[in-house]
């Protein structure tokens, strides 16, 4: 597009099977794009283990760019949706190889018993103490 052009938003009801939603913009191209063609083809090793296939969704290849956008310009993000969509999944995945080098990963568990002092003591167990109370990364 030029400066000034607007692009026609896809999904306003012609087709009931696709939405505004199911596409992304290709500035490159100018054109409206599946999610899904915005990612290599997904090939499955063999000799991968079951924990650790994580089949690419529309959903959650969406997730994974709208995370990768937020994090690349400080946005703070929160994920929340129903049980089983996925959420666990793309933040993980964006935090093993998607982060720039500025990101230190720390996973955490918690659980109805967890409190705020563990939570801290956990988090500073990690980082490096420079003198009384103040500390860094390692």
């Amino acid at each position: 597009l030029e400066a000034g052009q607007a692009a026609e938003v896809p999904g306003k009801g012609e087709a009931e099977d696709e939405a505004c939603y199911d596409l992304t913009y290709d500035c490159r191209k100018g054109l409206w794009i599946p999610w899904l063609d915005t990612i290599p083809t997904f090939t499955l090793d063999s000799k991968t283990p079951f924990a650790e296939i994580a089949v690419p969704t529309l959903d959650t290849v969406r997730s994974s760019a709208v995370l990768a956008l937020l994090v690349k310009y400080g946005h703070a993000v929160l994920c929340c949706g129903a049980t089983g969509t996925g959420k666990t999944v793309v933040v993980n995945q964006q935090l093993g190889k998607g982060m720039p080098d500025s990101f230190q990963p720390k996973q955490m568990a918690f659980s109805a018993s967890t409190s705020a002092n563990q939570t801290q003591d956990i988090i500073d167990a990690s980082m490096d103490k420079r003198r009384k109370g103040v500390f860094g990364p390692p």
